[in-house]
């Protein structure tokens, strides 16, 4: 095995490690911004640069270029470069070479792309992410609309730990099955956290039959889907986030979906019931889907608790500002994950996710 294959390994995981020591300055520069201090809000400015440079439209300002060059990528090269330095004194000295000259790799290829790389272009129209633990570049877009979420560069594992993978202040919400305890409960913790929530209480026929539905839903950034708690088909669910994706069709952003279901489904005759759906949507380039499961028959029923239905809820919104695609409301949820993954998409909603 050749010296660079041993260490390859080693060099990549050095990469990685060294992308998180960015994403952490890059978090603190964020809060130097904000702050009462002169010489702390300098030191953010620098970094507000690289958003005015790609701004909250998605729009690259050709002007801003030589900033972002050198208030912004030449900085995150010299971070990166200095947490590899700081690898030698822990790791042997050839995967530690082998990171930096990946970093000078990447480092002048952004600098012939002058700043313009694969994570900052401009979109007309933002495609929805796939789950993966790897930031893809319309997760690391949605920073550049939302500057408070989405730090990471490389991989969440920042966003997860400190819940900043997806946003929830200032946006539109739309909250179906509203009048039992768990619905209640996180249109509660939506509140809280700063979202304009509409909550429908029931399943909804008669909001969505009503004149201009479509110009509301595509005013709407987020649907969430809880009435099937009361034994709503699969269909009805299919019905909604389809009536919400064709309405944010063409939108700078795309549709946002919640929907709740329960491990019964993975075992009745249907073979998953709307979670054969669920598995199609999740990799839908219309819809940045996240599912949340319950854990049992039982525990839909005890979402009728108050007390169980706040903690249901609290773990919810937990699951999504930490960017979760699959949302276990509880061990045996979360246990359930394999099975989830395994089921067939259902057939009607695959024919609709491009390949």
């Amino acid at each position: 095995m050749s010296t660079v294959a041993l260490f390859l390994p080693i060099a990549i995981l050095a990469f990685l490690a060294s992308t998180l020591v960015f994403d952490v300055v890059h978090w603190l520069l964020h809060r130097f911004a904000e702050s009462r201090r002169p010489m702390l809000r300098r030191l953010g400015d620098l970094h507000l640069t690289h958003h005015r440079f790609l701004d909250r439209n998605l729009c690259v300002h050709p002007e801003e270029i030589a900033n972002n060059l050198r208030r912004h990528v030449v900085p995150e090269y010299l971070t990166q470069l200095a947490t590899s330095a700081a690898l030698l004194f822990v790791l042997p000295t050839p995967p530690v070479l082998l990171c930096a000259a990946m970093q000078t790799g990447l480092f002048l290829w952004i600098l012939r792309e002058r700043g313009m790389d694969v994570n900052h272009r401009g979109f007309d129209v933002l495609p929805a992410y796939r789950p993966h633990y790897f930031c893809l570049p319309e997760y690391h877009a949605l920073h550049h609309v939302h500057p408070q979420c989405h730090y990471s560069s490389w991989i969440k594992t920042l966003d997860h730990a400190l819940g900043t993978g997806a946003q929830i202040r200032g946006r539109q919400v739309l909250l179906t099955g509203g009048g039992h305890a768990f619905a209640e409960a996180l249109a509660r913790r939506l509140e809280v956290a700063g979202a304009e929530l509409e909550v429908v209480r029931d399943g909804g026929a008669a909001w969505l039959a009503r004149q201009g539905t479509a110009a509301r839903l595509r005013a709407l950034d987020v649907l969430i889907l809880t009435h099937g708690l009361g034994g709503a088909p699969a269909s009805d669910y299919v019905r909604w986030i389809e009536r919400f994706c064709a309405a944010s069709a063409g939108r700078k952003l795309p549709a946002e979906v919640w929907a709740t279901g329960s491990t019964r489904e993975l075992d009745d005759d249907a073979g998953g019931g709307f979670l054969r759906h669920a598995r199609a949507y999740l990799h839908d380039p219309r819809v940045i889907y996240r599912q949340l499961l319950l854990p049992d028959e039982r525990s839909v029923a005890s979402a009728l608790d108050l007390n169980a239905a706040r903690l249901l809820a609290r773990r919810a919104l937990r699951g999504a500002r930490r960017g979760q695609s699959y949302i276990p409301l509880g061990p045996r949820a979360a246990l359930a994950f394999p099975r989830f993954r395994a089921l067939e998409p259902a057939e009607a909603t695959r024919s609709r996710v491009p390949s």
